[in-house]
């Protein structure tokens, strides 16, 4: 039998349900400043570029200037209550929280993390939150380098 330390969850679509706040926050976004028109699906095929700064600047048709991500984030934070997690979820990070450290290690930037963990009330359940910002694009096989952050693996090497 294995002994776990450290399990890395990732986030959107595996702890939360966010398929309505964050496209539809990108949607306003784009809009805002000068495109309009974007459907839900369109900005599902944008996530594939990676942390928010990149999926504006493609929206938008240039690099994304700091108060046009401001918006997109307090777009984010304006619908967050409409993110949840998933059945079972909860109860499952209470049951290992004391059992084993807890990590995030998403796709979506560090920003738009702490948004949304904080707001669905997850966040306290993590020793460490990693965002796309911080690390190179999933599925990087480096990233396991990453990791070095983790006490318990710091503890063993």
């Amino acid at each position: 039998m294995y002994e776990l330390d450290l399990i890395i969850w990732d986030m959107d679509g595996t702890l939360l349900q966010s398929t309505s706040a964050v496209p539809d926050s990108f949607i306003e976004t784009a809009a805002k400043f000068g495109r309009p028109g974007y459907s839900r699906d369109e900005i599902f095929e944008c996530y594939r570029l990676g942390v928010p700064e990149k999926v504006i600047a493609h929206l938008i048709g240039r690099e994304a200037l700091v108060d046009e991500m401001d918006f997109f984030y307090d777009a984010l934070a304006g619908r967050a209550d409409a993110v949840s997690s998933y059945p079972g979820i909860l109860n499952c990070l209470q049951a290992l929280e004391s059992k084993v450290e807890l990590a995030v290690f998403t796709g979506a930037s560090r920003r738009s993390a702490d948004i949304l963990l904080e707001t669905t009330q997850l966040a306290r359940y993590f020793t460490h939150v990693e965002g796309g910002d911080e690390h190179p694009p999933k599925p990087d096989p480096g990233a396991r380098a990453l990791l070095s952050w983790s006490s318990s693996i710091n503890n063993e090497a």
